[in-house]
């Protein structure tokens, strides 16, 4: 766990990270780690001054040699990277998922970072109500792709609207759903309470 000044100084951190790398996507930050899904884009750098160009902003000639790619996926790694920078013991087993290639439309457009007092709410659920040790198996990102690729396969996905609406699965279904206190989920809110 961090201390409390520790999570202010990573979320400061995240917010600058998230600008150099050209980050969109939602980070909750808790005492106890970080809850995060994140995109990136392919931009142009400046090799000379390190500026990022974004190619709606600025023409590059991709023949000019003061200028560099660098792919979504590279910046996404660099990210992992920074994070294992900041805190080797927090992050250096950490298994970060990425999805390759990705479409532009799935590109988050907005990016923020938040403090949450825990990464993920189970409404008052316990080790008596919901024995996560009975849990089923870690997939890695391949094995997951793999399951999914599987006829049989079914995802129940948990996710905010946000996240889903975003990261969608082909031949997803957004049912209506309730709220833990047990209001009625209005699945067209982007709150960031989700």
């Amino acid at each position: 766990q961090w201390t409390e000044s520790r999570q202010q100084h990573l979320m400061s951190y995240l917010v600058r990270l998230g600008q150099h790398r050209v980050l969109g996507g939602r980070l909750r930050v808790a005492r106890e780690g970080i809850n995060a899904t994140l995109s990136s884009r392919t931009v142009w750098v400046d090799k000379e001054t390190g500026r990022v160009v974004l190619p709606e902003d600025e023409p590059v000639d991709r023949n000019d040699p003061k200028y560099t790619l660098l792919p979504a996926r590279i910046s996404l790694q660099h990210f992992v990277q920074d994070l294992q920078r900041f805190d080797p013991d927090a992050f250096r087993d950490t298994d970060f998922k990425f999805i390759p290639n990705l479409s532009g439309d799935r590109h988050f457009k907005d990016y923020k970072v938040f403090p949450v007092q825990e990464l993920v709410y189970y409404g008052g659920l316990n080790d008596q109500t919901a024995p996560l040790q009975r849990g089923g198996e870690h997939l890695d990102a391949r094995q997951f792709h793999d399951k999914l690729a599987q006829p049989e396969t079914v995802v129940v996905d948990v996710r905010n609207h946000y996240e889903a609406a975003i990261g969608r699965f082909d031949g997803q279904m957004e049912l209506a759903t309730k709220t833990n206190d047990g209001n009625d989920n209005d699945n067209n809110n982007n709150n960031d309470n989700d």
